[in-house]
């Protein structure tokens, strides 16, 4: 007797989610559906958004501004406002910044204050400013020249000639020497005897010399201070000549004029106890003793 065997039936397996049924393809649809959706909304959220701008600024005056900004065709929330400067500065050309140099004014009450502080080619006189002259133009006195000695005409400096408050007796590199054309005392001491001034052995710088001096040593009427205190000619820098300016004057003794043949101090120090003069009888120069006495002529450079 034979057995009969009952054929069986293969359903799909099916999974279960929350209480649902979901085959195998469905599952797999679903997941690439997602991962597409999800793929879009990450990369949306990551892309950053910008956007350039600018603007010309043809005008800058006034204060900050509070409503200006940035052109943009869209949102402006949050960009900041630009800031105008001070009057000085000017944006009237595109592209192009203009500064206005501040400017002031002072008051001159007196002819010298303003010649003291105006330009070399201009004069004030009797509250009148005046242009002055190049040389060969006519003129009448020394202020109406650019340069040098009026004399009919006017003309450079030259030895001899009289201006600056005396006579010229030397002009190097521009700087031209005055001597007094009388002597401004008849018997001085150097004084400071036994004291060494410091800086005053200078042999051709008898301005420097003269501050040193009566820095350091401060007896009145010595050679030095005499000149240091003098105010001629309406100059009050008048000095003691050095050693070899002395010399000099020495040299032109007849056209400076007004020399005795006795000793003349210089403002070379040589010693404690001796300074540098000359007898303008010989030309000889020596150290003598700073206690014994002197002629004093004194000098001023401009």
């Amino acid at each position: 007797m034979s057995k009969q065997t009952t054929p069986q039936i293969t359903r799909p397996t099916k999974n279960r989610f929350l209480g649902l049924s979901f085959s195998r393809r469905q599952i797999i649809v679903f997941i690439l559906v997602f991962g597409v959706i999800g793929a879009g909304v990450l990369y949306k959220t990551l892309i950053t958004r910008g956007a350039n701008y600018s603007w010309l600024q043809t005008s800058w005056s006034g204060g900050a501004s509070t409503t200006a900004t940035a052109s943009h065709t869209n949102n402006q929330t949050g960009w900041t406002y630009y800031y105008s400067k001070d009057s000085g500065i000017s944006a009237a050309t595109p592209g192009e910044l203009t500064l206005s140099a501040q400017t002031a004014s002072t008051t001159d009450t007196t002819d010298a204050d303003f010649n003291a502080g105006t330009a070399s080619n201009t004069y004030v006189s009797g509250d009148t400013v005046y242009l002055k002259k190049p040389n060969g133009v006519a003129c009448t006195s020394d202020s109406q020249c650019t340069s040098g000695k009026c004399s009919t005409t006017c003309r450079n400096l030259q030895v001899g000639d009289s201006a600056g408050g005396g006579i010229v007796f030397a002009i190097s590199g521009g700087v031209n020497y005055v001597a007094r054309t009388a002597d401004d005392s008849t018997s001085a001491q150097w004084g400071c005897y036994n004291v060494l001034i410091t800086g005053a052995d200078s042999t051709t710088n008898g301005a420097q010399n003269t501050i040193d001096i009566v820095n350091g040593c401060a007896e009145a009427n010595r050679a030095a201070r005499i000149c240091s205190d003098l105010s001629s000619g309406g100059y009050a820098d008048w000095y003691l000549p050095a050693k070899d300016q002395l010399n000099t004057m020495y040299s032109l003794r007849a056209t400076i004029g007004g020399f005795t043949t006795n000793l003349y101090w210089s403002s070379t120090e040589g010693s404690s106890g001796n300074a540098w003069s000359q007898f303008f009888f010989t030309g000889y120069q020596f150290s003598n003793d700073k206690y014994g006495g002197g002629y004093v002529r004194c000098i001023r450079s401009y």
